[in-house]
């Protein structure tokens, strides 16, 4: 055995194991939408984040404030990411309540959403399918970003 495959061998266990995390990686996509909700009683309507190329699954969807967000149970958001199919009806794939169950968002710091968040079932995503992201607010509302910056919403999808 060569001092590369040695080398190899014993970074991550095997020469397979190193393709198949490459061959992986290749297959992973994120789309990110960037909204900006400085009001608080403002609503977001719902918005396109992308268009879906290939069939693919959602990973994981993370969302980002550039500001501190306190969770309250009356004055809040309600962030929700769906899917329209090719014919337009939608279906949700998650959503996330800025109230005190679902907890504070620190300025800078991603809060990848919680499994309790998503609805197993319509994380398959087809070619064709329209990836949405809309915001809710309860009460007064709470804002989500300072006047001059954005609020982002990442949804991670992996290939079939």
């Amino acid at each position: 055995m060569s001092d590369v495959a040695k080398l190899i061998g014993a970074e991550v266990g095997s020469n397979s194991d190193l393709i198949n995390d490459d061959v992986r990686s290749t297959f992973r996509e994120t789309y990110v939408a960037q909204i900006a909700n400085s009001v608080a009683g403002t609503a977001v309507t719902e918005s396109v984040i992308d268009h879906v190329r290939r069939s693919c699954y959602v990973r994981g969807i993370s969302i980002t404030a550039p500001i501190a967000v306190t969770g309250d149970n009356t004055n809040n958001a309600v962030i929700t990411v769906a899917k329209r199919t090719g014919a337009g009806a939608q279906t949700v794939i998650a959503a996330f309540t800025t109230n005190v169950a679902g907890g504070n968002l620190v300025a800078f710091v991603p809060l990848k959403l919680p499994a309790s968040a998503f609805t197993p079932a319509n994380v398959q995503l087809a070619v064709d399918d329209v990836l949405t992201v809309a915001i809710a607010k309860g009460g007064t509302g709470v804002a989500l970003s300072a006047a001059t910056s954005w609020f982002t919403v990442d949804v991670d999808i992996e290939r079939n």
